[in-house]
C-alpha cells in the first residue's frame, strides 16, 4: 500500500516525498477560473488574517490557500514527482458542474494531462462520463464524496470507468474488507489520517466559506415523552445514555475542536486497521487528508503513516494491531485514544475478536 498525501507547493512536494509520500494530490485553480468566478475575503486562517475565497470552486476547496494557483508551480510539482516515480492527482471533486463549465473543463483537463498530471479525483458522475469520452486514457479516482458504502455502488462506478474508489470516512473495517474481497478486480483507497469531520462525506453540503460551523460545540438533549416513556425498558434507557456518551466523545473529544494536543490537531486515524487492510491486495493507497494544512502537520502525518505500514509488515497481524494502537496513542499523547474508538476513521465492532 502506498501513502497518498496532499500537497500545495513544489517545496512541500519535495519534503513530503522525502518523508515517505508515494503519491500526491492537489487542487489547482488557475487565474482564468478565479476571474470568472470572483473571489472575496473570508475568515482568518493559520497563516494570514484573511483568506481569499472563491464563490465557485473547481474542487470543494473555496479557500485558495488549499490550492495550487499557478501553472508553473504545478509543473514544478509534476517534474519533482516524476523524478521520484510519484504520481500526481488533481482534485475535480465538486458535487456537480453546470453545462456551461464543460467547455472550460475540457481545456483544463487537456492542459493538465499535457503537463503530466496522472489522474483526477472526481465526484460528479457526469464529469466521469465526460472524461472517459474525451480522455479515455486518463486515470480516474472516485472521490469519497460519492459515499460508496456497499459493493453494488462500487461495482457501478467501476463499470462506468472509474479506476480507483475512495472509501468515505465512516465505513466500517468489516464493510471495507468485505467489499474489497467481493470485487477483487476493483482498486480502492481509504483514509489513514484525517482532521476528522463528524458528518458523512457524501451527505454533507456544508459551505465552509460561512465558517466551520460543523465544528461548533452544539448542545443537545434527548427528547423524553411521558406518553411513551413507560414503553421504554430500563436497559433501553441505559443504552440511550451510553449512546449520548459516545456521541459526545465523537463530537467533543477535546475542550476545543480548534486546539492542539501535543502538537496534533484533533485527528482521527485507522492505524490498527492497517495490518488487516494489508491483506486486501486491491487496497492500493492509504490517504492522508489535509489540503491547506501547514507543512509541519503534513510531514507528521506522512511519517506516522509510514511507521504504521512498517509495523504491519514487520509483525504478525494480531501483534501488529496492538503495536499500532500503542504507537499512535504514544505519538499523539493520549493513552485512552483507542479505548472507545471515538477517534477511529473506520470503527470496528469486532476488534476484540480480531485479536
Amino acid at each position: 500500500m502506498k501513502i497518498l498525501a496532499p500537497v500545495d507547493s513544489a517545496k512541500e512536494a519535495a519534503i513530503l516525498m522525502k518523508a515517505g509520500a508515494e503519491e500526491l494530490f492537489c487542487g489547482y485553480i488557475p487565474n482564468d477560473w478565479k476571474n470568472e468566478y470572483q473571489t472575496f475575503y473570508g475568515e482568518r486562517t493559520q497563516t494570514q488574517e484573511t483568506t481569499e475565497l472563491l464563490t465557485v470552486s473547481l474542487n470543494k476547496r473555496n479557500n485558495l490557500e488549499g490550492n495550487v494557483s499557478f501553472e508553473d508551480e504545478l509543473k514544478k510539482i509534476v517534474s519533482l514527482a516524476k523524478k521520484e516515480n510519484v504520481k500526481i492527482f488533481v482534485t475535480l471533486n465538486a458535487f456537480y458542474y453546470t453545462q456551461c463549465m464543460y467547455a472550460y473543463l475540457k481545456k483544463y483537463i487537456a492542459r493538465l494531462v499535457e503537463i503530466g498530471v496522472y489522474g483526477f479525483i472526481v465526484t460528479d458522475v457526469g464529469l466521469i462520463g465526460f472524461i472517459k469520452e474525451n480522455f479515455p486514457d486518463v486515470y480516474i479516482v472516485l472521490s469519497c464524496c460519492n459515499q460508496v458504502a456497499n459493493r453494488s455502488s462500487a461495482a457501478f462506478f467501476s463499470k462506468i470507468g472509474v479506476n480507483r474508489i475512495t472509501f468515505p470516512r465512516h465505513v466500517t473495517l468489516e464493510e471495507i474488507t468485505e467489499i474489497c474481497s467481493s470485487l477483487p478486480n476493483v482498486k480502492f483507497e481509504c483514509f489513514i489520517l484525517d482532521a476528522r469531520c463528524i458528518y458523512d462525506d457524501g451527505n454533507c453540503r456544508a459551505i465552509h466559506n460561512l465558517g466551520h460551523f460543523c465544528m461548533d460545540q452544539w448542545e443537545y438533549e434527548t427528547f423524553h415523552s411521558c406518553k411513551y416513556l413507560k414503553d421504554i425498558s430500563y436497559d433501553e434507557i441505559q443504552a440511550v445514555r451510553e449512546n449520548e456518551k459516545k456521541f459526545t466523545e465523537w463530537t467533543k473529544p477535546y475542550l476545543s475542536q480548534d486546539g492542539k494536543y501535543n502538537g496534533w490537531f484533533p485527528i482521527s486515524c485507522s492505524a490498527c486497521a492497517v495490518p488487516i487492510l494489508k491483506a486486501c491486495t486491491n487496497m492500493i493507497s492509504l490517504k492522508i487528508a489535509g489540503r491547506g494544512l501547514n507543512t509541519i502537520s503534513k510531514i507528521m502525518m506522512v511519517r506516522a503513516a509510514k511507521k504504521m505500514i512498517n509495523i504491519s509488515e514487520e509483525l504478525p497481524r494480531n501483534e501488529a494491531i496492538l503495536k499500532e494502537r500503542e504507537y499512535i496513542s504514544n505519538l499523539v499523547g493520549i493513552p485512552q485514544m483507542c479505548e472507545n474508538q471515538s477517534r477511529c476513521l473506520m470503527p470496528s465492532r469486532y476488534y476484540s475478536n480480531l485479536l
